[in-house]
């Protein structure tokens, strides 16, 4: 489909095929426009009098091109890269205790490993949430109100994610070996920063501002005043584990801060702006090669920027570094890179026309919530027994 809105009513199409009759091979019947409803009229009157002719069945084969956003295929594909690197950095995160957070730290050299995982990371999260960008672009169907309850539910989510795996792990913990402050950990479990809650807060912030009829244009205004607060804003260490883990969902407080909604808005929104601009792109590879072509030069600019001001490029684009990673020199780089690397992808991409090939990352790409809470929840609850 070209638009989710046109989900329900369908496209005007029309098809045209001339062919003998070969016993029993069927017809192929290519449309000029995809559908999502198909009406058959078979006009039998120009038939011979002893001629029968019946339809015994007719199959409607889902042939999206991977050059097409929202929601296939390019975006389907992003999406299944992402989720099969983010298992590996989140083993490493707990596995190595980053940020606190694992059970487990090994005492041997990680650096490679860790820094691995920092290249990794440029192609999971902000990927994600560009996605959601995409599929929020031109779509009548995602009106304030279905957007409103698909953040509320995002929000429960997780919230049963983090009580599963952290919650209930330290508070039994907590029980086993008498220490409080397991139940401390448990409590800041429960409101812990995680992408979960960034889009379902932003749902809540776009149904909000598109229900009070402010445009596009809005939410980046908001998006890019909120990243440049996010970046002078110092540290929100209020002196309470428990309060720092409830605020670091929308400033960053400390490195359980993973997913500070003022740093993080700007990457759904430019997923939206780079949506809009792909519709009303008359040659759509062109498009990309030019988007390509403005996100090499603003990474460019930004590292040359930093070089002559005295920093190193790694500390900004590389996680790691949490207290700049994602302020705006940070978000400057990596969308940048993930521009690039989304026009690479649209161009590898744009010749995967096999039905299986579809079907398969499809059906993945659609999980990514339940591959998201499973893998958490095997990895968290697997390392405790």
């Amino acid at each position: 489909l070209q638009r989710p809105d046109m989900a329900s009513s369908g496209i005007p199409m029309s098809g045209k095929v001339q062919f003998s009759a070969a016993g029993g091979d069927g017809v192929r019947l290519e449309l000029k426009r995809l559908a999502s409803r198909v009406t058959v009229v078979l006009d039998r009157s120009r038939l011979d009098d002893n001629v029968d002719f019946h339809i015994a069945g007719v199959r409607v084969s889902l042939f999206v091109s991977f050059s097409i956003f929202a929601p296939y295929p390019t975006c389907m594909l992003l999406k299944v890269i992402a989720l099969f690197m983010m298992p590996i950095i989140h083993i490493n995160s707990v596995f190595n205790g980053v940020a606190g957070m694992g059970l487990i730290r090994f005492t041997a050299d990680r650096a490679s490993i860790d820094q691995l995982c920092s290249v990794l990371y440029l192609f999971v999260p902000g990927v994600f949430m560009l996605c959601m960008g995409f599929v929020l672009s031109n779509s009548s169907h995602n009106t304030p109100e279905k957007l409103a309850k698909r953040g509320f539910q995002l929000l429960l989510f997780g919230l049963i994610l983090n009580v599963f795996r952290g919650t209930l792990i330290y508070t039994i913990g907590g029980f086993l070996f008498k220490d409080n402050s397991m139940f401390l950990e448990a409590v800041c479990w429960l409101f812990g920063s995680d992408i979960l809650y960034f889009a379902g807060l932003y749902l809540l912030l776009h149904a909000f501002l598109k229900k009070n009829g402010a445009s596009d244009v809005v939410l980046l205004v908001v998006a890019a005043a909120l990243q440049i607060i996010g970046t002078l804003l110092p540290p929100a260490d209020t002196g309470n584990a428990i309060l720092n883990a409830v605020i670091g969902n929308f400033v960053y407080s400390d490195k359980k801060s993973f997913f500070p909604f003022v740093w993080w808005m700007i990457y759904p929104v430019a997923g939206l702006f780079f949506r809009k601009g792909f519709d009303a792109a008359e040659k759509k590879s062109g498009f990309m090669l030019k988007c390509a072509a403005v996100c090499a030069a603003v990474f460019a600019l930004t590292s040359v920027t930093l070089l002559l001001l005295g920093h190193s490029v790694s500390e900004y684009l590389l996680w790691g570094q949490h207290d700049l990673t994602m302020r705006t020199p940070s978000m400057l780089l990596t969308l940048s890179f993930e521009g690039m690397y989304i026009s690479l992808i649209y161009f590898i991409s744009e010749p995967l026309h096999a039905p299986w090939l579809r079907t398969a990352v499809s059906a993945v790409a659609e999980k990514l919530n339940q591959v998201y809470c499973i893998h958490w929840l095997l990895l968290m609850d697997g390392i405790t027994v």
